[in-house]
């Protein structure tokens, strides 16, 4: 009777250590495996370089292109792939262009991308076009009464800061110098007849300056150059201007201060 109980104990075992060591032996045995060339069952197994290589990308990619993934694989013409539910012989006797009729070869991969850099190639090949940001300026962000107060606050501190206001002043005086130097080396790679259009259409914009001048002094003023006709709406608008700059120059007289903006 304690024969066979002890028996049984030892059949036990074996069946037990048996199917312990049937995954070590399978994992040494594939050609894959870190541990292909240790033999003993006995020695102590690396069960994380076991999962570390079972979820490794490049065996998820072998296992896409041979067909034998878990999931299972579809074919490119919208059915199951007719991999799915066969024999492992039948699989391996199937090459990679034994798929549905009608449907492309497939083409193994021949390296494996993480998802990131997938997404980001993705991105780079299609970017997205964003319209361009319009700067709207001071007329078309705030009100005219606000726009006018910015522009009196603006000519009050510049006017507060001596240094600003000669710096200003020989900046703008070198602007001048400058363009009126280009204008004279454009003038010189004309032609005469270009030459003298060029020469007209500067004088007739002086006229126009000074015509617009002499009429904010004298509202009246009736020899306008030629070509340049102001309408009635213009004349009053120059009027009203010549009016108001005439009365703000007379209370910075009497006042010293103006309180006409």
């Amino acid at each position: 009777m304690q024969s066979s109980h002890f028996l049984k104990a030892i059949l036990l075992l074996k069946v037990s250590f048996w199917l312990q060591t049937r995954p070590i032996k399978a994992f040494e045995n594939n050609e894959d495996s870190p541990n292909r060339s240790v033999k003993s069952p006995t020695h102590e197994f690396d069960w994380k370089s076991m999962i570390d290589w079972s979820y490794s990308p490049e065996r998820k990619t072998e296992e896409i292109i041979s067909g034998h993934s878990s999931l299972g694989t579809s074919s490119p013409a919208g059915g199951r792939s007719p991999r799915v539910n066969m024999r492992l012989k039948e699989q391996e006797t199937l090459s990679l262009h034994d798929v549905t009729k009608g449907s492309q070869p497939v083409q193994p991969e021949k390296e494996s991308r993480s998802p990131i850099t997938a997404i980001s190639s993705i991105k780079m090949q299609s970017p997205v076009q964003r319209p361009k940001r319009k700067y709207k300026n001071l007329k078309e962000r705030y009100s005219a009464e606000k726009v006018k107060q910015f522009s009196r606050n603006y000519y009050i501190n510049y006017r507060k800061d001596p240094e600003r206001v000669k710096r200003v002043q020989e900046n703008n005086r070198k602007r001048y110098y400058k363009r009126k130097a280009e204008k004279e080396e454009m003038l010189t790679t004309l032609t005469e007849a270009e030459k003298e259009a060029e020469v007209a259409k500067r004088n007739e914009q002086l006229a126009k300056r000074r015509f617009r001048y002499r009429l904010k002094k004298d509202p009246n003023a009736v020899n306008e150059p030629r070509k340049y006709k102001l309408s009635e709406k213009e004349r009053r608008l120059a009027r009203e201007r010549g009016a108001k700059h005439r009365l703000k120059r007379m209370l910075e007289a009497q006042n010293g201060n103006s309180q006409i903006q």
